[in-house]
């Protein structure tokens, strides 16, 4: 997600500017305190923008998710869906962004699920919480446990899991998960190939897999 160029956003009020958001900074929002910001976007008054090259613009107002063409024209007004609300625990609260053309929102009651491009629900609203789709799979939450799902909604892997590691598909089809303060891995249509005996991989010891192998913690080495 990145702010798109050449391309022109929708007209600011007299005397604004646009500001610039970096992941993971907290900028004050004036009435109600501090907001956490996940990904690169454009304040604009009352409202953040969220931009993708090539995609439709994601913006939030009043706490509404809306959906809307970069020159402004309305997909989706933004009186019905919410940001998905974050969890907590291991892993980390993603940007809104659409992901094979598909982006996670949050009802009412904070269920989450898909919505396409055009604002039409595609995978139903069953989760707690859901990450955007890669190579054909996302991570999502339920029942208080991380599983895999594909764009059908099938499971892959299954709600079992304090922490899935998964950026997109690698060739060894071997995925990291966290239980219990364990970690080991599975691979793609959720067998677990590795068994969770392992540290949770810190700082550099990023755990993934690559040519065949993998760095992994072993009582703190």
């Amino acid at each position: 997600v990145f702010p798109a160029r050449g391309r022109q956003l929708p007209e600011l009020p007299a005397g604004k500017k646009p500001g610039c958001v970096q992941p993971g900074h907290q900028k004050k929002d004036r009435g109600s305190g501090e907001r956490r910001i996940y990904s690169f976007g454009i304040e604009l008054h009352e409202e953040m923008y969220y931009l993708q090259n090539d995609r439709p613009l994601i913006y939030e107002k009043d706490g509404h998710i809306g959906i809307s063409t970069i020159d402004g024209t309305s997909i989706l007004p933004p009186d019905r869906y919410f940001l998905p609300r974050f969890v907590g625990g291991l892993m980390p609260q993603y940007h809104p962004g659409f992901g094979e053309g598909l982006v996670a929102v949050a009802n009412s009651d904070g269920t989450v699920g898909y919505i396409d491009e055009k604002g039409a629900v595609v995978l139903p609203f069953i989760y707690e919480y859901a990450y955007p789709f890669i190579g054909g799979y996302a991570m999502a939450m339920s029942r208080g446990k991380w599983g895999m799902i594909d764009r059908s909604g099938r499971e892959t892997v299954p709600f079992a899991y304090d922490m899935i590691f998964y950026d997109g598909p690698c060739a060894d089809d071997r995925y990291g998960v966290a239980v219990n303060g364990k970690f080991g891995y599975v691979s793609s249509d959720g067998a677990e190939v590795i068994p969770c005996i392992f540290d949770i991989p810190l700082g550099r010891c990023s755990g993934g897999f690559r040519e065949g192998v993998a760095p992994i913690l072993l009582c703190g080495e």
